[in-house]
């Protein structure tokens, strides 16, 4: 099955913006919010809420635009004449092309009515997942076209024919065309007309060469006037805001019909909503206001969640980190929901909805899934316990009915819609207004984190939120140590903004390939890799989400449920930075070295690793000096000594020395048998590596420094390392590392990917170890335990030496966002510093 799912759109540094997420943005063909009298007093308003007012004509003055209280109208359209006629006319529309492409500003020639058409002058339109949906290509169709369809307007010009309305009338102008007079009609069902694709095929459009343009959903909103047949339009009252107005035209009339018309919902009767978007929170609404007992929203949003309880919501449920099905019987007295309205089309939300529903029960689909979706279900529970499943086209609403009688709950301050308008946008400001849309409104924040004195993974980590249009978040990490945090966290938005947002998270070949090459780098780039890797592990956990899976069955599947596990030999109180250490520590002395050693091995570990081999600077590599050799010697025999076979030793240099000085190294070693020597020399240079290789039995381990297949391809072909060490957080993320595991397989190179960050680049790099044939070994912060399990909704489990693969949907993990802001990191230094003095004997 095929499933779009689109990113979010706005970059917040630092801090988690409070603006809501699956609400609408309307398109105001106004420079500004016209002041209008308002239908309900100020007391009964919602709370106020922030809208970006940001539409403004050409040639107004800086001051203007600044002034306060301003309303300027964009003048669009030959004025009618005094009888209410109107002529062709060239109009300003957004025409779409090309699948998946950006709508195009163009001047267009609109017809003039016919005899049971009318004239509108757009003022608001909402925009719909529907109109997105078809302008991807989700629904096929025939292009270009016109699309748009929730409109709010003032009539221009009316047909002969028409009579419901006439100059100067304030209408919602909808996508439900109706004859009037076949068989759905005449049962008061409209919006199952049976002539809507004759009627479709006449559109009013022209483009500047006089080739027909489409008028998608039989409406061509996303234009400065437009012509629609009389049924689709029902008067409202004049003080009702236009972009208020315009959710009447699809979200309100679906969610709150879906409520009322299509599932007849009683009084008193238990109701879930899945997917909290417009349609759903109108849903949520429709609930409240036919009189539910109960109504449980169910989201993957928090805010989404958060905005249903505003509007009426008494639970809600977000089932990645809840058992919803025990929530929604506690809910509802242990019976189940009466009615269940899908307002989602996300395959996994049409699929739980039947666990949620109780004997008797309903599930109404609203939500519009991609037409290549299916789901399954079982007809025997759906037989034996009296179930029913409807299906609830634009809420099973009639325009002249359902509309205006919505307008009047609007106006008795009984469903609100002022509160569902987020962002106002200009005509031309079309595809940033689609972008958002696309998003959801969702959230995507940059965290820098940081860590406390003596926890290990760097001195603050970087963290990545990402939210689809359905919602769904994923997050991930960079392990991005060549610029300061703010400065990394500002390359990340851009990469997001450029490469990322208003696209589909399933297509990270696609993103790589953008974020490798737009640049016209095409070559590994370890910063631009810090932020792709960051951005490509919470698309994978957007991706596991939808999936209902961990990300390890998606990409091969587990080779292994447990992982066997490692932890660097930290001080046990003070700093863990050895030029910040003073007198013996582990990191000198081989009495305290064997100790630790000997007490991590006792909780579990097979593995320990550290690095007695004297500073690494920021000079050229150097020659051990004699007294490095001596001491690396005797910690590496004592830690022998004290563990014996148990545990392997991991010797973890940083690239210190060149290759004759780290064979001077590696032959005082050797006698204790080390499982590897680690990054011996500098990274940069895989022919001096792969010098050393060829002078020591110990296997070499290297890689958390180097990104790409293309650079680790380089490294193996050379014979530089039998073991690589990717680190997912700056490598090029999930699947770009499976590809190196891959290259390393061919090899008979084994993997032990790197990990001096925190727990979300961990979760990915285990997500990952769990699918390689060649795993060795994984690298863990100590235990899992202290600060980087603070910083997890539940942590990484850590089990007599392995780490345990979760099995949770996504990576497994889910960042503590509270967490997370208490922890802000102002420090002036780098992730990790290499020391400036160069070494001297």
């Amino acid at each position: 099955m095929a499933v779009r799912r689109t990113l979010s759109t706005r970059a917040w540094i630092d801090s988690v913006s409070p603006i809501r997420t699956g609400l609408r943005n309307a398109i105001s063909l106004t420079a500004a919010v016209t002041t209008r009298p308002r239908a309900r007093s100020a007391a009964a308003m919602p709370a106020a809420r922030s809208i970006c007012a940001i539409t403004q004509p050409p040639k107004m003055s800086p001051a203007a635009l600044a002034s306060p209280g301003m309303a300027s109208v964009l003048s669009v359209g030959v004025p009618a004449g005094a009888d209410g006629q109107a002529m062709p006319q060239t109009i300003r529309a957004a025409v779409c092309r090309a699948f998946g492409e950006p709508m195009r500003i163009e001047d267009v020639t609109l017809a003039d009515p016919g005899p049971d058409e009318v004239l509108v002058a757009v003022k608001a339109c909402a925009i719909c997942h529907s109109d997105i949906t078809y302008a991807d290509g989700g629904w096929g169709g025939d292009l270009p076209l016109v699309l748009g369809h929730e409109a709010a307007g003032l009539v221009e010009a009316v047909g002969d024919n028409v009579s419901h309305v006439r100059p100067g009338d304030t209408v919602v102008v909808t996508l439900i065309r109706a004859c009037g007079a076949c068989h759905y009609c005449s049962a008061g069902r409209d919006y199952l007309c049976e002539t809507v694709f004759d009627l479709d095929r006449r559109s009013p459009l022209t483009d500047a060469s006089g080739a027909p343009l489409g008028h998608g959903l039989r409406t061509g909103a996303f234009a400065e006037k437009l012509v629609v047949e009389k049924s689709q339009l029902a008067r409202v009252d004049p003080a009702i805001p236009f972009e208020s107005a315009s959710l009447l035209a699809c979200g309100a009339i679906t969610g709150v019909g879906a409520v009322t018309n299509t599932a007849k919902m009683p009084r008193g009767a238990h109701a879930a909503v899945i997917g909290c978007g417009g349609v759903g929170l109108n849903a949520v609404q429709g609930a409240r206001i036919a009189g539910a007992a109960s109504i449980i929203a169910i989201d993957l949003s928090r805010e989404k969640l958060d905005a249903a309880e505003r509007l009426g919501a008494t639970a809600t449920i977000d089932p990645i980190h809840e058992d919803a099905v025990d929530k929604v019987l506690a809910a509802t007295g242990g019976r189940g929901a009466d009615f269940v309205f899908v307002a989602s089309g996300a395959p996994a939300a049409l699929e739980s909805a039947a666990s949620y529903v109780g004997k008797a029960g309903t599930v109404v689909i609203v939500g519009m899934p991609h037409s290549d979706v299916t789901i399954g279900y079982n007809p025997s529970n759906v037989a034996s316990w009296g179930q029913r499943i409807l299906g609830s086209k634009m809420g099973s609403a009639c325009v002249c009915r359902d509309v205006p009688h919505l307008a009047g709950l609007y106006g008795d301050g009984v469903l609100q819609l002022d509160w569902l308008v987020t962002a106002r946008y200009t005509l031309d400001q079309i595809n940033e207004a689609i972008a958002a849309t696309r998003a959801g409104q969702g959230l995507r924040n940059t965290f820098i984190v940081g860590t406390p004195e003596g926890t290990p993974g760097g001195r603050y980590l970087i963290f990545v939120k990402l939210t689809d249009s359905d919602g769904v978040v994923g997050y991930g990490e960079a392990y991005g140590a060549t610029f300061g945090p703010k400065t990394m966290a500002a390359m990340i938005a851009d990469a997001a903004e450029r490469h990322l947002l208003g696209r589909d998270p399933h297509n990270i070949e696609a993103l790589f390939r953008r974020c490798y090459s737009s640049g016209f780098t095409q070559r590994p780039d370890v910063s631009m890799m810090g932020c792709f890797s960051a951005l490509e592990m919470a698309c994978w956990d957007i991706v596991g989400k939808h999936a209902g899976q961990p990300v390890h069955r998606l990409i091969g599947g587990a080779v292994q449920t447990r992982l066997r596990s490692y932890t660097y030999l930290y001080p046990a109180t003070g700093s863990i930075y050895p030029a910040e250490t003073d007198g013996r520590n582990v990191y000198n002395d081989p009495d305290m070295a064997a100790e630790a050693a000997l007490q991590w091995v006792e909780r579990g570990f097979t593995a320990v690793k550290f690095d007695p081999a004297g500073p690494y600077t920021i000079h050229d590599p150097h020659q051990p000096l004699l007294a490095d050799i001596e001491r690396s010697a005797a910690m590496v025999a004592a830690v022998r000594e004290a563990v014996g076979t148990r545990a392997d030793i991991l010797f973890g240099t940083h690239g210190q020395f060149t290759p004759s000085g780290a064979a001077r190294m590696a032959k005082a070693i050797e006698p204790y048998d080390p499982l590897w020597f680690e990054e011996p020399v500098p990274p940069d240079m895989p022919e001096a590596m792969a010098q050393f290789a060829a002078k020591t039995t110990i296997p070499v381990a290297t890689g958390e420094r180097l990104t790409t297949k293309y650079e680790f391809a380089r490294l193996l072909a050379l014979g530089a390392a039998q073991i690589v060490q990717p680190d997912l957080g700056r490598s090029g993320g999930i699947l770009e590392t499976k590809k190196i595991a891959a290259i390393a397989e061919t090899h008979h190179a084994l993997v032990a990917p790197h990990c001096y960050c925190g727990p979300i680049a961990a979760a990915a790099n285990i997500q990952l170890a769990a699918t390689l044939p060649n795993f060795l070994i994984l690298e863990a912060i100590r235990d899992w335990t202290g600060f980087h399990a603070d910083l997890l909704d539940r942590p990484l489990v850590f089990d007599d030496g392995d780490t345990l693969v979760p099995t949770e949907p996504g990576l497994g993990v889910a960042l503590n966002e509270d967490v997370a802001r208490a922890h802000p990191y102002e420090g002036p230094d780098l992730h990790l510093v290499m020391e400036d003095a160069p070494v001297r004997p």
